[in-house]
């Protein structure tokens, strides 16, 4: 849910009312800050090498970039988090680009670790 309403968010901006923006803006800070809290103690924290921690993480990411012009300090925050999920993601897998859940859960840390360049308000 975080990922989509990120991409809502930024993406239809421009065509949003100042109440749609303000609804949208409370309910991914709400959700994103789950995500962020939920990460010291969440189950998929220390799951480096399955998929759960990299979705989360770009969901993380990609909220943090959604909301960069409205909450800077929140978005700092959560960008950060996110890349340091993914730095410890990628010194746990191996260094030959293989994972244990193949070839279609792998595509999940390239292609969600690029989300974020292509966002913009």
């Amino acid at each position: 849910m975080l990922f989509g309403v990120s991409a809502y968010y930024d993406w239809c901006y421009n065509t949003l009312s100042e109440s749609e923006k303000e609804h949208a803006l409370n309910l991914l800070i709400e959700k994103g800050d789950g995500m962020y809290n939920n990460g010291a103690g969440g189950w998929w924290r220390k799951s480096f090498i399955q998929n759960h921690l990299w979705i989360n993480a770009a969901s993380l990411m990609v909220a943090g970039a959604a909301i960069y012009d409205d909450a800077p300090e929140i978005s700092e925050k959560w960008m950060t988090q996110a890349e340091i999920y993914y730095k410890e993601a990628f010194s746990a897998l191996p260094r030959d680009g293989s994972t244990t859940e193949g070839f279609l859960y792998w595509q999940y840390i390239l292609h969600t670790k690029e989300k974020p360049r292509g966002l913009k308000k």
